[in-house]
């Protein structure tokens, strides 16, 4: 209907209407999707096959499927992947979420004008996922509870973000069964960088 594939809507405010209904649409999906994500994951029943995956391929996966996203919001995605990195022992499909979700958030809260640098590096037993923006920040009372599912620190009370509030808690519980951690620094209205350590060989903590 929005794209008038049966015809004109007519009235500009139909169209209008159209996409807000769709919009909300796709936020419902989001959030339905994430909420079962997040059960299965507490619940144990979140499988993770693992294989050895070139995370930069990885990663350029998913800058292209934020690249519309990106250039809507006039941000630009810088990657710098350092040359040589080896295999990671993890799950694609989890690895896949875990870069989709940060660049997504650091999409929504860096304003027009912005960069999000993707920088993937290794050493030692240790591959480091790092996702930096130019974007809002995250107020220093809030960041203790940032990875909690449903908080939406980030959030500028004058401003209205769309989000289901589970995209860090999803990326820190994947980050978790990897036996990684995360680190998130933030700076209000600076920016924020999220830092993902994970376990080459999947053998135990980074």
């Amino acid at each position: 209907m929005e794209n008038n594939i049966f015809g004109p809507l007519g009235n500009e405010k139909y169209t209008e209407y159209v996409r807000d209904i769709r919009a909300s649409a796709f936020h419902l999906l989001d959030l339905v999707g994430d909420i079962l994500d997040t059960s299965a994951i507490e619940s144990g029943e979140f499988s993770l096959p693992r294989s050895s995956l070139k995370v930069d391929e990885v990663m350029r996966e998913c800058m292209k499927l934020m690249r519309v996203q990106a250039l809507n919001a006039g941000v630009e995605l810088a990657a710098n992947f350092r040359a040589g990195l080896p295999l990671l022992h993890a799950d694609r499909l989890a690895i896949k979420q875990i870069a989709i979700n940060l660049l997504a958030n650091a999409v929504k809260f860096t304003p027009e004008g912005g960069r999000i640098d993707i920088d993937l590096s290794a050493t030692g037993n240790t591959f480091l996922i790092s996702v930096a923006d130019t974007g809002s920040g995250i107020p220093e009372d809030v960041l203790p509870d940032i990875l909690l599912p449903f908080d939406r620190g980030r959030q500028n009370p004058h401003e209205s973000k769309e989000g289901t509030g589970l995209g860090l808690a999803i990326v820190n519980s994947l980050v978790a069964l990897h036996d990684g951690k995360i680190e998130i620094e933030s700076v209000v209205g600076a920016g924020t960088t999220v830092r993902v350590w994970l376990p080459l060989d999947g053998s135990g903590a980074a």
